[in-house]
């Protein structure tokens, strides 16, 4: 695969930011898991895999099958390339928006006598290495046709880059407007107490996602919310971000 200088640098230090997690212990992982999603937000490549990836995948479905329901003897992992990589980067961003407790989870489904260590060290030997593992084949053997540096006029590029930059911040503010309406009308509407945190949480980190203006997290979540919510009006008010996130696309390939 043929890629940029500068796109190689990138995987390269998502890469890093892979081994500083699994190298690691618990201390700093929550520091380290936000490096993680910061270098995949930050390369094109990276996040076209990952949206690739994202693409019909259903954390909660592939959740239970590796936790086979209520079974907390052996964590097993999907099989495929793409749907190991989702759901690794999707299990990291729900620790990084606090929906799960990392040294909770390593304790339930990786637990060892000898220490919380040898239990991060099996977590990483069955979750992590493989997701690096997976992210390498997928990188180094795409099935997809290779990366082409794009030949353009140099005014061109930064203009064309000056429009897209405009477009992107006009979705991410249209985005916003929608998930405080949607904040507003779940806090007044939502009657199911047990999911009431998750829910409410997927919403603040949307909120987030585009303070930040990171669309790759935001798209996550838009996803995310789709299938956590229930009743008409919430779900039409997710159905226009959705919209808007399209219209954003078709926009952006003009330029």
């Amino acid at each position: 695969m043929a890629y940029s200088e500068v796109e190689k640098a990138k995987i390269d230090t998502f890469y890093n930011a892979c081994d500083d997690l699994i190298g690691g212990k618990f201390i700093l992982s929550n520091i380290k898991i936000t490096a993680i999603l910061k270098t995949i937000a930050s390369s094109d490549t990276l996040y076209n895999l990952f949206s690739r990836c994202m693409n019909g995948f259903n954390f909660t479905e592939e959740f239970n099958k590796a936790t086979n329901g209520e079974s907390k003897s052996k964590f097993d992992m999907p099989k495929e390339d793409t749907k190991i990589i989702a759901f690794v980067f999707c299990l990291l961003l729900q620790v990084d928006n606090k929906k799960i407790n990392l040294q909770n989870f390593v304790k339930e489904y990786f637990f060892n006598p000898d220490g919380y260590n040898i239990s991060y060290a099996n977590f990483a030997k069955v979750v992590l290495i493989p997701f690096k593992e997976a992210m390498h084949r997928q990188l180094d053997e795409p099935e997809e046709e290779t990366y082409v540096e794009p030949v353009v006029e140099e005014n061109d590029e930064d203009d064309d880059g000056d429009k897209v930059g405009e477009l992107l911040d006009k979705m991410f503010d249209d985005v916003k407007s929608y998930v405080d309406e949607i904040q507003v009308t779940f806090r007044q509407e939502w009657k199911n107490k047990k999911t009431y945190n998750e829910v409410d949480i997927t919403i603040k980190a949307m909120k987030e996602a585009c303070e930040i203006k990171n669309y790759l997290i935001l798209n996550a979540l838009v996803s995310a919310l789709d299938r956590q919510i229930t009743g008409k009006r919430l779900k039409l008010l997710v159905l226009e971000i959705e919209k808007i996130i399209t219209r954003f696309h078709y926009e952006a390939k003009k330029y």
